[in-house]
């Protein structure tokens, strides 16, 4: 599945964190989630985690200027706790940034949760008394996973964010921690940007394709991402008509759906994009195809509904009338001519539904 969510309900041991970090997984409060695209803003962005390699980190000569700049401030290093002055500080941050934040700091870490199934430490920053930044990182046996940072807003001259991320990473270095997940990035999306400037040249990403941690020197915009998948399927919308099978191109509204809680374990469809293949009724679900970046091919799906939505939505390239789960699988190829010809093979001209 391109996203989902697990529900632990002990702590995890050191090893299953660093399991998890090494599949592309993350915190999410009291629970850990993958996913492969983000809706932030009415806009898609497909996102890639990262690691940073801490063996030869030191950091960048900005990095050592911004904890040199820093270096009148205390800071302390210890297992982590939410406090008053803490949520005050959080809450004083969040009136200064671009993006909509938990509502509170308990919310983004425990969400009302009693157990802390994470082994938490917190940095906190004082310009002598006076509370002025704190970061969370979650530690495994070899792994370490920076959660969030926040600062007051009237330090911003000081970097703290980012003087915050450093400390954690050389902190994590200094414990024999092997490597440092700072989250996703997502092309694009300016907001995740920071992230690449830790140790770019020590940072790798995860190929969802190969399940992989590869290099960033050797990233490609464009592999895996948002515009080849719809590509692929621009390029198969044209083999169809070519043979004159009706179809329509859809980006799939519920694509995120195996993230929630109550749908735990039914592992919907949850591809971004499809091919609706014949002619389109609302209550049928014809075939459809789709392009996986994992594996680089086309796949000839029978899916089912398990649930009409009442969604209101005037994109006509949006589908969203149904939950679906796929049934089955007729047809795969990396060939967009050879799909349409297996289309012809198996349906004919004339068929308008699939029951």
């Amino acid at each position: 599945m391109f996203a989902q969510s697990h529900y632990p309900s002990k702590p995890l041991l050191p090893e299953q964190l660093d399991q998890f970090l090494y599949n592309g997984w993350f915190r999410m409060d009291q629970t850990i989630f993958t996913c492969t695209y983000l809706h932030l803003e009415n806009q898609i962005y497909r996102v890639y985690w990262l690691r940073v390699a801490l063996g030869n980190f030191a950091g960048n000569k900005t990095l050592q200027k911004i904890s040199k700049l820093c270096s009148k401030f205390e800071v302390r290093i210890q297992n982590a706790s939410i406090t008053p002055e803490k949520e005050e500080l959080y809450s004083t941050y969040k009136t200064g940034v671009a993006f909509q934040p938990s509502e509170s700091l308990e919310k983004l870490l425990f969400n009302g949760s009693e157990l802390n199934i994470y082994n938490t430490f917190e940095i906190t920053i004082y310009d002598e008394k006076k509370l002025i930044a704190v970061g969370y990182f979650d530690m495994g046996k070899d792994s370490a996973a920076g959660i969030t940072s926040f600062y007051d807003p009237a330090y911003k001259k000081y970097s703290l964010g980012k003087f915050l991320i450093y400390k954690k990473m050389l902190y994590c270095k200094s414990q024999q921690i092997s490597y440092f997940y700072p989250g996703y990035f997502a092309p694009g999306c300016k907001a995740f940007d920071y992230k690449l400037e830790f140790g770019k040249d020590m940072m790798e990403y995860y190929d969802l394709g190969s399940g992989e941690w590869i290099s960033m020197e050797k990233w490609y915009s464009m592999k895996g991402s948002i515009e080849e998948n719809k590509q692929k399927l621009l390029d198969l919308q044209h083999q169809l008509s070519a043979v004159n099978i009706e179809n329509r191109l859809y980006r799939y509204s519920h694509f995120q759906v195996n993230m929630f809680r109550e749908l735990h374990g039914y592992e919907l469809f949850d591809y971004l994009f499809f091919v609706y293949c014949f002619k389109f009724d609302p209550e049928v679900i014809n075939p459809i195809i789709v392009y996986d970046l994992r594996d680089g091919q086309y796949h000839l799906f029978k899916c089912i509904s398990v649930g009409k939505l009442k969604v209101e939505n005037d994109n006509p390239e949006e589908y969203s009338t149904d939950l679906l789960k796929i049934a089955g699988t007729y047809y795969s190829s990396n060939s967009a001519q050879e799909m349409a010809e297996k289309m012809i093979e198996a349906f004919g001209y004339n068929v308008v539904s699939d029951t």
